[in-house]
């Protein structure tokens, strides 16, 4: 993290530097500000990663793991159908998705043996599956 923030200083203030050496201050106003922009994206996103390894981590050490496949299958999920997207949306492509979503569900659900009965078909407005498996086993 250390030395991308660097970097963006670094970017920022080279930047600054040749604009005012070509007598171009007056475009380095506002450069500050983008830097702490910057600078703050990058601070959020080290801070997220870090939430998530840590609610992997407890999962795994509470004996929960099944909630980190859960939501490794939904992030494959999203990046299935960004790619489909951009595929132009293929019914045919979309319902296979759907399909291997389920079928990818309803294992996560089996081989944790947290329920006997079929997951329902979820809406995109239904809850996260970990939502929804929490609440059937009342974790």
């Amino acid at each position: 993290m250390q030395a991308a923030i660097k970097a963006i200083n670094d970017e920022f203030s080279g930047l600054t530097e040749t604009l005012a050496d070509l007598n171009f201050d007056s475009l380095t106003i506002g450069l500050d500000e983008a830097a702490a922009a910057q600078i703050r994206k990058i601070i959020g996103q080290y801070t997220d990663q870090l939430n998530a390894s840590l609610e992997e981590r407890l999962n795994s050490a509470n004996g929960k793991s099944f909630l980190n496949d859960a939501i490794a299958l939904m992030k494959r999920q999203q990046a299935d159908l960004a790619l489909a997207a951009e595929l132009g949306n293929d019914p045919a492509m979309l319902s296979q998705i759907t399909d291997v979503f389920h079928a990818e569900a309803q294992k996560i659900v089996n081989d944790a043996g947290l329920s006997e009965t079929p997951l329902p078909i979820l809406p995109n407005s239904s809850p996260s599956l970990p939502e929804l498996w929490c609440r059937r086993t009342r974790i």
